[in-house]
């Protein structure tokens, strides 16, 4: 009788505390899981931000990782699109500056696109800037672009060919300081 008690009190204790011969309890669990959960995420992000493709774009603009979706929307990247840009003033400055982008598909001229410009500065809070450019002849999208400070800005050109998938160029714009 005096082990039947004995037990029956062990199991009323387990139940209180929701463990049974040294079993962990709810609060354990549920803290090992959230401790699983942050570290998955935390590899997540970590992976998504590791991206090493430099490609020269042209004069004062190189390519470098991919940026947010602007206005043309998201698109791929396709090595058989290049581009060259040339910036008035060059250096761009923070005040603003006209960027001149030459677009080509396998080495023509790619005329009647929407050609969409988006950047901001890595690691920064503040917001980016976006842009649409306009076709000035064939093959050539100009755009205004004002930058909020000076420094590097990482962004995407967004090509968007009539018929064609839309293709993204990353570049990157190393933006002077004020002239005054």
């Amino acid at each position: 009788m005096r082990r039947q008690q004995g037990m029956t009190m062990a199991r009323a204790s387990s139940a209180r505390t929701g463990t049974q011969h040294g079993g962990a309890s709810p609060l354990l669990l549920i803290g090992g899981i959230a401790v699983v959960a942050f570290v998955v995420a935390l590899l997540v992000v970590r992976s998504g931000s590791d991206d090493s493709s430099n490609v020269s774009t042209g004069a004062s603009v190189n390519t470098v990782a991919p940026a947010p979706a602007g206005p043309c929307g998201e698109g791929a990247p396709d090595t058989s699109y290049t581009m060259t840009t040339e910036s008035d003033p060059s250096p761009p400055r923070s005040e603003g500056a006209t960027f001149h982008l030459t677009v080509r598909h396998n080495g023509k001229p790619v005329t009647g696109a929407k050609v969409c410009v988006a950047a901001n500065m890595p690691g920064m809070l503040h917001a980016g800037i976006s842009s649409v450019a306009t076709e000035a002849s064939a093959g050539r999208y100009d755009t205004d672009l004002k930058f909020s400070m000076d420094g590097s800005w990482a962004g995407t050109v967004t090509v968007a060919e009539p018929g064609r998938p839309v293709v993204s160029i990353p570049l990157k714009v190393e933006v002077a300081p004020s002239a005054g």
